[in-house]
This record gives C-alpha cells, structure tokens and sequence, in this order.
C-alpha cells in the first residue's frame, strides 16, 4: 500500500491561532484504506463521527481538528499519518513536522532617546500645548 499523502496545512506552513479554530487537514490514501492519523496526543481513524477521518471514494482524506487538540503557543509537532488496506498491509508511515504559531504577539516598549523620562517629556508638551 502507497504511503498516504498530506496536503500543505495552511498557506504559509505555519498554522496560526485563527486558522486552529477550524482546521481540516485533508489528503489522499488508497480507496478504501483504514487511516490513522495522530498529532498533538490524540489518534483519528475513518469513521463517521464528527471528529473521525472522513475517506471519499477517491481516496481523498479531510479532518476537521478541534481547536483544543491544536497545540497551543509556537513550535512544531510531529504528525504521524498511516494507512492499511482491505488485505491488511501496512503503509509506511508519514512523519510531518507542523508548525503553529498560537502565541500572543510580543510587543516591546523602548525609550530610544537616552536620558530622557518619557512621563517629564510628556509634561514639558502639555505644558507648552496649554501656553
């Protein structure tokens, strides 16, 4: 059985906080092949829930991931994708590094005038805005 397929995760590889609130992961495997996928701790195989693998009849793959399984904060996680077919072979497994970037954005104040105290500055301003 051919290795299953992963299509990109999103448009610049990096999945952000917006995109973990609905991400589909989605692919190919062979038709009718049993697919396990598992990321993040938790394991998803075919079936009909709402968050099992769904397998078409062209063997194109989608899963909606739950925002709470989508790792939190910025780094990578390795998702392992594996198929076995009707005759109980077994593909060799994908590894993914997935990258998300969940984290707050950093925002640095600097006073980049050098022995300045910005609160006196503002108060010589208001000063001469008030003349």
């Amino acid at each position: 059985i051919a290795q299953p397929s992963l299509s990109p995760v999103s448009p610049d590889g990096i999945i952000n906080a917006a995109e973990a609130q609905n991400l589909v992961l989605s692919g190919t495997s062979e038709v009718g092949s049993k697919v396990t996928l598992t990321w993040n701790g938790v394991t998803y195989t075919n079936g009909s829930g709402a968050n099992d693998i769904q397998l078409d009849a062209d063997g194109v793959w989608t899963l909606a991931v739950l925002a709470a399984n989508v790792p939190t904060g910025t780094g990578t996680s390795n998702l392992t994708l594996s198929a076995v077919d009707a005759a109980g072979n077994v593909s060799t497994a994908l590894i993914q590094a997935i990258a998300y970037d969940r984290g707050a954005p950093t925002v640095t104040v600097t006073d980049n005038v050098a022995g300045t105290n910005p609160k006196s500055a503002c108060e010589k301003l208001s000063a001469r805005l008030a003349r």
